[in-house]
């Protein structure tokens, strides 16, 4: 019986000698082949990343041409000579001058007035423009009720430096009130500051484009049109204020 449990016993440390060596050999192969794997994906080229596209909620980047047309404190209105359906404005005086003529009650009824440049009215940033106060050429405050009928068309370019302050009669923007079927499009409007100053007058509309839009059927289209201006307001009674609208009727 000791001599038969002897033998089993060494059989079965035979067996084991014999596996271990197998075992101990299958971990090695395993771990090279861990090793190599994690070689090979290291050597592989990564792939640089997709740019991340912008969302069309992002404001956009108004940028002024540095050759753009810059006032020279004297407005032009030779341009216009009253018998064309379209104008082109080559110079930041033409724009100034066409807020002169609209001040003067021409509506601009079936006329499209066209931007042929980039045109600056202050230079400076709409902080620097505040701070500057009354030494900015100040853009004309227009009647309410002499109402813009014509068409605006950008073609892509940036009007920098509006310096507005809203007075007496309580109605400020950069075109003043429309009427009829107006279009305003593909254009930027950036660096300006539209302001209230007087805390003891009662204001009613202050914009950035257009002040009201009242008549019946008037019909207002603003499209491609990007805006980065200040709008403040001090009065002690201020019904409305907006950056593009001031008042619907």
């Amino acid at each position: 019986m000791k001599a038969t449990r002897t033998i089993r016993l060494l059989a079965i440390l035979l067996s084991l000698i014999m596996i271990l060596p197998l075992f101990a050999a299958c971990n090695k192969d395993k771990g090279q082949d861990q090793t190599t794997e994690t070689t090979a994906k290291a050597e592989q080229p990564t792939t640089p990343s997709k740019p991340t596209k912008p969302s069309p909620f992002d404001p956009p980047v108004i940028e002024v041409d540095p050759n753009a047309s810059v006032y020279s404190g004297t407005p032009d209105t030779s341009w216009f000579t009253g018998d064309k359906t379209e104008y082109t404005l080559t110079s930041a005086d033409q724009l100034v001058g066409f807020q002169a003529l609209r001040s003067e009650t021409n509506t601009f009824e079936g006329v499209t007035i066209k931007l042929g440049c980039d045109m600056i009215i202050n230079k400076g940033t709409a902080e620097e423009i505040k701070a500057r106060g009354s030494e900015n050429y100040a853009w004309k405050n227009l009647n309410p009720n002499h109402f813009f009928k014509g068409n605006i068309d950008g073609q892509g370019h940036t009007i920098s430096g509006v310096y507005m302050q809203l007075t007496d009669d309580g109605y400020a923007s950069m075109f003043g009130s429309v009427a009829g079927t107006v279009k305003m499009k593909d254009f930027n409007l950036t660096n300006s500051y539209f302001g209230a100053p007087n805390a003891a007058e009662d204001k009613e509309v202050l914009a950035g484009l257009v002040t009201q839009v009242t008549e019946e059927g008037a019909k207002l289209t603003i499209s491609k049109v990007n805006m980065e201006i200040t709008i403040e307001e001090s009065g002690k009674k201020f019904n409305k204020a907006a950056g593009f609208v001031g008042y619907v009727d």
